[in-house]
């Protein structure tokens, strides 16, 4: 995330942690503080509440990635036949989530038919994980060296050895039938986009190849990716000159998207693809306007056209704000307190997907987890204590089983009291890449209403192991 300005709301950036520059992006999916739908946030509840838990938690019998599958089975029910399913987390730089997640996946793809995993990862890097997932033969040096290519804060074992089951589970098989990976973000772009984009334009349409440079060429990359980010972000650049630049960039994918779907060295998708991450790049770290949501308004705009492109059903794993549903919410994560509610990507997906769309959120009861990765001296373990009872953290870890999921459109009686907490607005805890357990309860998301609208089920881990990195 950004260090927080004054004045300026562009970041001063370092070229050592560059991943600040996209940290609106990554650790943080929006910022404000309040109250969702003019209510307070539910406080820890009662007796009745804790035994409805009790009755509907499925048990998670283990985290391991490569465990049994069999306590899984409830997500028959809670997917059904759902196109896309977000899979949430409150926090990035986990272990245990991840590899809990990465039995959520196997679930899907081995015994539901899901056959696209995308990720909060830039398109760029996605394109480099889904060819070795294609293609890699499960070796896990190429895994770890492809992922090492992705965004910082997935550079971990845990996330290594999901990319490296994806290609095992390809082995052998058709390609219509083999799982592709998907980073449908728009944090970084990188030189082979523009690459495939010139290439299409020159195969298709040459006589407009002197419009697309008029347009791309101010767009050209300065150095690698980080160095790229780090010379548009620049705060001694001004606001017209960005203005400028998306201008540029919107003129480009117009061009690009115009063209018709004709043969090339290039499928006309992937260039659609590229010219729109290019354009979302530039669009989303331009810093104007409603920042959080020009990024995931992108976010569902590369889902969508991947949607369009395959048959298959998609899992979508990203922090629980992109994952809720709600039109919009209001989320706090200090120092950034920019005091509005957000529209999320979650949003549209529920917009374009109706009940289609299911939402699977994440929470913890404590432990430790990576954080600070805006700071100039890189990010560190840190201590996060027990939730507070205003969290509805708090409350499912009253329940007896310390691992569970939780199935929030359970059937069968429930109290009035029940009723209100499950379709009443409710406080989440989040931990994005600033982070200080002093102000613990500062750290939230507030979803009104949390069930049906914000999340269809969650998985309850009570202790949460720090991310294995690699490369820091």
């Amino acid at each position: 995330m950004p260090e927080p300005t004054t004045g300026d709301p562009r970041p001063q950036l370092t070229r050592r942690r560059f991943v600040g520059a996209a940290a609106a992006a990554v650790g943080a999916v929006a910022t404000g503080t309040g109250l969702v739908g003019g209510q307070p946030a539910q406080a820890a509840t009662s007796r009745e509440v804790v035994s409805w838990i009790n009755r509907h938690a499925a048990p998670l019998r283990t985290l391991d990635a490569q465990g049994p599958l069999y306590d899984l089975y409830p997500l028959w029910r809670i997917v059904g036949d759902a196109r896309l399913v977000g899979v949430g987390y409150d926090a990035h730089g986990t272990h245990n989530i991840t590899t809990l997640h990465h039995r959520v996946i196997r679930f899907l793809v081995e015994h539901m038919g899901f056959r696209t995993v995308a990720w909060e990862e830039s398109w760029g890097a996605g394109v480099l994980i889904d060819e070795y997932v294609r293609d890699g033969g499960g070796d896990p040096q190429a895994a770890r060296d492809v992922v090492a290519t992705a965004f910082p804060i997935v550079r971990h074992e845990a996330f290594v050895d999901i990319v490296r089951w994806m290609s095992e589970f390809n082995v052998g098989r058709r390609e219509s039938d083999k799982v592709r990976f998907l980073g449908n973000d728009s944090l970084e772009v990188r030189q082979f986009q523009y690459d495939a984009v010139i290439q299409y334009v020159t195969d298709v349409a040459p006589d407009r190849l002197g419009e697309l440079h008029e347009h791309l060429d101010p767009l050209a990359m300065h150095g690698d990716p980080q160095e790229t980010i780090m010379w548009y972000v620049d705060p001694n650049k001004t606001e017209e000159w960005r203005d400028e630049m998306v201008a540029h960039a919107k003129a480009m994918f117009a061009l690009v998207e115009g063209l018709p779907d004709a043969p090339s060295a290039v499928a006309y998708l992937d260039a659609v693809s590229h010219a729109q991450n290019i354009l979302g790049f530039f669009d989303f770290l331009s810093w104007k306007g409603t920042l959080g949501d020009t990024r995931e308004y992108y976010i569902s705009e590369q889902t969508n056209r991947w949607l369009r492109r395959v048959p298959h059903r998609v899992v979508y794993l990203a922090h629980n704000g992109h994952i809720a549903a709600n039109p919009t919410m209001v989320i706090s994560i200090p120092p950034f307190d920019m005091n509005r509610s957000r529209v999320l990507s979650a949003h549209y997906f529920r917009r374009d997907y109706g009940d289609r769309y299911v939402a699977i959120g994440s929470c913890f009861g404590q432990g430790q987890v990576f954080v600070g990765w805006q700071s100039p001296s890189g990010p560190a373990i840190t201590d996060i204590p027990a939730p507070d009872p205003s969290f509805v953290d708090h409350t499912l870890g009253q329940a007896r089983v310390s691992n569970f999921l939780l199935d929030l459109n359970a059937c069968g009686p429930q109290s009035p009291e029940v009723r209100e907490w499950l379709n009443g607005p409710t406080k989440i805890r989040l931990i994005a890449s600033p982070y200080d357990p002093a102000k613990d309860t500062e750290y939230k998301q507030l979803v009104d209403p949390w069930r049906d609208v914000a999340f269809d089920a969650i998985l309850y881990v009570d202790r949460i192991e720090t991310a294995r990195m690699f490369g820091l």
